[in-house]
């Protein structure tokens, strides 16, 4: 589970001279996300973290909960940036590269019924 040792530990944000992947690689250090997650993943992950981290929760000094809920709301914006300016590819081969588990398996394999 990601605390906020681990967001602290995590250092400053890279500038957007280190480049986008730098900084995308930053915000899911601070939130604790995998390689590839979904829209809501993203949302929740965002939500709960604000939320364990909000003043009426979090029972450590106010710095630390402030610098830590300032680097999850800067993570945030990161990434929900990428995803406003991300431009999607509606080509066949590859919306195929991300079908949902069932979808993959019937187009791989077939109805067996």
């Amino acid at each position: 589970m990601l605390d906020g040792k681990d967001i602290v530990q995590a250092g400053d944000p890279p500038n957007e001279t280190q480049g986008l992947h730098v900084r995308l690689q930053w915000a899911r250090q601070v939130l604790g996300l995998g390689t590839s997650v979904t829209r809501a993943e993203f949302k929740g992950r965002v939500r709960y973290l604000l939320q364990i981290w909000h003043p009426d929760h979090a029972t450590c000094p106010d710095l630390v909960r402030e610098e830590v809920t300032q680097k999850i709301i800067l993570a945030r914006d990161i990434i929900n940036d990428y995803l406003e300016n991300y431009r999607f590819s509606f080509l066949e081969k590859d919306i195929d590269d991300h079908l949902p588990p069932r979808e993959w398996l019937l187009k791989r394999f077939g109805d067996a019924s």
